[in-house]
């Protein structure tokens, strides 16, 4: 996988540690398709995933990306949309050579932002195949019964959630970048003495504040 120059050359509404937390993810991205972000709250957990995104489409690692998650608040499906338009738009000055192309992309990434029930209208894995699906706070709605869960489970993607092999990401090209300031759970799994492959599968990135 190539990778853009560090810093874009002009002034940029991305902090430098967004932008090293993102230059961090892609480089655990070259060999693993499951990436775990840490960030305190408030630390720009949201601008570091889309500036993740528009780097990895401007590379032409993806094609597409959705945000998904099991949360039922409308209001932070809105701030995702909302940031998608405004990022985006400061990432395409940035890169005026790439304007272009991207921004036909950038346009549509507005409707790839799935919370709660909305998971249920992506039914084929052809949809979400060449992409980077970032999980916002994955610990909503993961539960047996919850619908991040059936989600998840109904492509198959449950292998990577253990720490295990999911050789159906590297065959449809998908990359899941799991955002959080909670890791409770995954740091369980991460940790466990007994299953040491986690950290051939696993990447994990700490964002400082």
């Amino acid at each position: 996988m190539t990778t853009l120059a560090s810093t874009p050359s002009t002034s940029t509404p991305f902090h430098s540690n967004q932008i090293i937390a993102s230059n961090a993810i892609i480089d655990e991205f070259n060999d693993k398709f499951y990436v775990l972000l840490q960030a305190q709250m408030q630390s720009g957990k949201t601008g570091c995933g889309l500036y993740t995104t528009f780097k990895m489409l401007q590379n032409k690692t993806i094609q597409n990306c959705f945000i998904i998650s099991g949360m039922s608040d409308t209001s932070i499906r809105t701030q995702w949309q909302n940031e998608i338009k405004t990022l985006g738009q400061s990432y395409l000055q940035l890169y005026p050579d790439s304007s272009s192309e991207l921004s036909k992309i950038f346009k549509n990434l507005t409707k790839n932002v799935y919370f709660n029930r909305n998971l249920e209208n992506i039914t084929d894995i052809s949809t979400i195949s060449n992409s980077l699906i970032i999980i916002d706070e994955i610990h909503y709605g993961s539960t047996a019964n919850g619908s991040l869960h059936k989600f998840l489970h109904k492509f198959g993607f449950q292998n990577i959630l253990q720490g295990q092999e999911c050789s159906i990401l590297s065959e449809h090209n998908i990359y899941i970048l799991s955002i959080t300031a909670t890791r409770a759970n995954e740091d369980s799994i991460y940790n466990n003495e007994n299953n040491e492959d986690v950290k051939k599968y696993w990447g994990r990135v700490y964002m400082e504040p």
